[in-house]
C-alpha cells in the first residue's frame, strides 16, 4: 500500500518508503510503540 508520496519517493529513489506522519494519520496500521506495521491490523486490512 502506498501513497502518492511514497510512490513519488519510489519513482525517484527507487524505493517504497513512507514518513512517519503518513503512516500514523493516513493508514493507522502503524503500531506506534514499536514503530512496526501492525500484522494483525494489516491481516484485517
Amino acid at each position: 500500500m502506498a501513497d502518492a508520496k511514497a510512490y513519488l519517493v519510489h519513482e525517484l529513489a527507487g524505493e517504497f518508503v513512507t514518513d512517519l506522519s503518513s503512516a500514523l494519520g493516513t493508514y493507522q496500521l502503524l503500531n506506534v510503540r514499536s514503530l512496526r506495521w501492525d500484522g494483525f491490523l494489516l491481516g484485517l486490512a
